[in-house]
């Protein structure tokens, strides 16, 4: 006990110096009672208390562990009472969090946790819509021969006016459609609920309207009389707009009167071919807002009015004011794009579509005829 109260930590605690102190004077006092009565002493509660403040400390403590790089505190004890628990109940999750915030911000764009909810929800959502398809392709045969009877949903929304674009979401049951006042309605088909209603923010029509990134979080692209893009997200929930730009600086009003925007989304280069605005097919990179390229388009003294993609190869073809319909290669320079012209049709170019086939090679192409022409 002498060696105890001597020690430097002790020294600087005057409470724990007088409470040794007091501990002396009690020891020494048992221990004259105990040369009187050595065999009361032997069970005298002092001397096991004493013995017990000799063998552990002051505090239950083994003096064993106190020297002078470990400072003597009242809160010891419960501090190796935490070790031992910390150390029963080991974790690894400190080493994973440190490995984890290691490492530099452009590792973590390259590979994302798999376990965040955005990676759980993209796995899921992905895997739905590969069902969806696997479903649909065993069932195609069946639907090409069976007849569209059965009505499975009617919407009636006297919150917009008449529509005039729908888009339907490839796996998901939602569909979503604009009018002239650049209103945007999203709606689950299904359970014939709305989910959102919410303005272009635009003062002129809405010409283009088409869902991208419907893998995951799917976003709506929507397109103006005046050349701007708007690019919507969070659409199903609370509507914001995520990005917005002019894809043409020219005057609408000047080139094309009466004419609109329109674009197509290629999912497979993940960009956004624009034209409608000028005789020139520009090709948008959405992420990064830059253009990326400019491809001429031969009729230059009509409009186009339809533009559409290839699946599979980097392929897509225009359809103009004039009834005119053009196939450009994305790999070959602006000047020799066009690869194939025709003429066949007498109106103007209402819609193009190539659909997924086994060899692609076909093409749809519609006119304000009413003549629907097959490639």
């Amino acid at each position: 006990m002498t060696k105890l109260s001597q020690l430097p930590e002790v020294q600087q605690h005057p409470h724990l110096k007088n409470f040794l102190a007091r501990v002396q004077r009690s020891e020494s006092s048992s221990m004259k009672r105990s040369r009187k009565k050595a065999s009361s002493a032997t069970n005298s509660p002092v001397r096991t208390s004493s013995a017990r403040l000799r063998s552990e400390g002051s505090f239950g403590v083994p003096v064993g562990r106190i020297n002078s790089h470990s400072p003597v505190s009242p809160l010891q004890t419960e501090e190796i009472e935490s070790t031992l628990l910390l150390e029963q109940f080991s974790s690894q999750f400190y080493d994973w969090s440190k490995q984890y915030f290691a490492q530099n911000f452009s590792e973590l764009n390259a590979e994302p946790d798999e376990t965040s909810p955005v990676s759980l929800e993209r796995n899921w959502r992905r895997k739905k819509q590969q069902g969806y398809y696997e479903h649909t392709l065993k069932n195609r045969d069946i639907a090409g021969k069976s007849k569209f009877e059965t009505q499975i949903a009617i919407i009636n929304d006297n919150s917009i006016d008449v529509p005039s674009f729908l888009c339907l979401h490839p796996s998901e049951p939602i569909c979503i459609f604009s009018d002239n006042r650049s209103n945007i309605s999203v709606w689950n088909w299904q359970e014939s609920f709305r989910l959102s209603l919410f303005s272009n923010l635009s003062s002129t029509p809405i010409t283009a309207l088409s869902l991208i990134n419907t893998q995951e979080r799917f976003r709506i692209v929507t397109g103006t009389s005046d050349g701007i893009v708007r690019v919507w997200g969070t659409v199903d929930d609370s509507p914001k707009l995520a990005s917005s730009w002019r894809a043409f600086s020219d005057d609408p009003s000047r080139s094309f009167p009466n004419r609109g925007l329109v674009f197509d989304w290629d999912d497979t280069e993940e960009c956004l071919l624009t034209s409608g605005i000028t005789p020139v097919i520009r090709m948008w990179n959405i992420e990064k807002g830059l253009s990326v390229q400019d491809i001429a388009s031969s009729d230059t003294k009509n409009p186009i009015t339809s533009i559409t993609h290839h699946q599979d190869q980097p392929l897509f073809v225009t359809g103009s004011g004039s009834g005119t319909i053009e196939v450009f290669d994305a790999r070959v320079p602006p000047t020799y794009s066009s690869v194939l012209r025709f003429t066949e049709h007498k109106a103007r170019i209402i819609n193009t579509k190539i659909p997924r086939s086994v060899n692609g090679n076909l093409m749809l192409s519609g006119a304000a005829s009413g003549v629907v022409k097959l490639w």
